[in-house]
């Protein structure tokens, strides 16, 4: 499906690390690995967020036993507020985190959807509810980055960020993202709208359908002038 909708990129080297990603993330034994290098790395970083400790003596490359975590998914919104969770800290540092894994430690997280992230309550003395603390679950879709492409992605958010076009185009480079056709307006339009701010999942899929409505509809009227010329 990706090719019908374009063929102005290449790919073929998406393809093949989709392939080993898949039989990489059927062995529980390199899950456990990025698991417990992502524990230890949120760990040291002091960001109010934990990682579940793996049991390495009842794991395997079949099975893959951690600590059982207590808690509810961070998009329980009756229990965020029973908890008196303070939801824009705790976005906060669920998006520190990730950042933290890919741009300082370089593991990137390819799973992080909402069913992988776990609220886990905090209580005072008397048992009254004081918030909660974010666990990250899954990490078997995951990848370490070299440091070439860890500094690469910094820079691709950061040109985003700032409409940095020449930013954008090293970043581009430096990954090894090739394109048969470059528009460096549409490229940062393009990089920008994935870093868009958060909005509700509907709001997000109706603004994602009209970018990619304007995107078809744009190589559409292309393609009919190189036909015309």
């Amino acid at each position: 499906w990706a090719t019908a909708m374009t063929t102005e990129h290449d790919l073929r080297s998406l393809i093949a690390e989709f392939v080993a990603a898949v039989h990489r993330e059927l062995d529980f034994g390199v899950e456990g690995a990025n698991q417990e290098r992502a524990r230890k790395a949120l760990l040291a970083s002091n960001l109010d967020v934990s990682v579940p400790p793996i049991v390495p003596q009842l794991s395997s490359t079949r099975v893959l036993c951690m600590e059982y975590v207590h808690g509810f998914k961070v998009t329980d919104s009756a229990r965020l507020d029973a908890a008196r969770v303070d939801r824009e800290a705790l976005v906060s540092a669920i998006a520190s985190a990730f950042a933290h894994c890919v741009h300082i430690d370089g593991l990137f997280s390819g799973d992080p959807h909402p069913g992988n992230i776990l609220v886990r309550p905090r209580y005072g003395p008397g048992g009254e509810p004081r918030g909660g603390q974010a666990v990250l679950l899954d990490w078997g879709l995951a990848k370490t980055l070299t440091t070439r492409n860890r500094l690469a992605i910094s820079r691709l958010v950061h040109g985003a960020a700032t409409s940095d076009v020449g930013e954008l185009l090293g970043a581009f480079n430096d990954v090894g993202l090739k394109l048969r056709r470059f528009d460096p307006t549409e490229e940062l339009s393009n990089t920008r709208h994935l870093f868009r701010t958060t909005a509700p999942a509907a709001e997000a899929r109706a603004a994602n359908a009209k970018h990619v409505a304007g995107w078809m509809k744009k190589r559409e009227r292309e393609r009919q002038e190189l036909g015309t010329s």
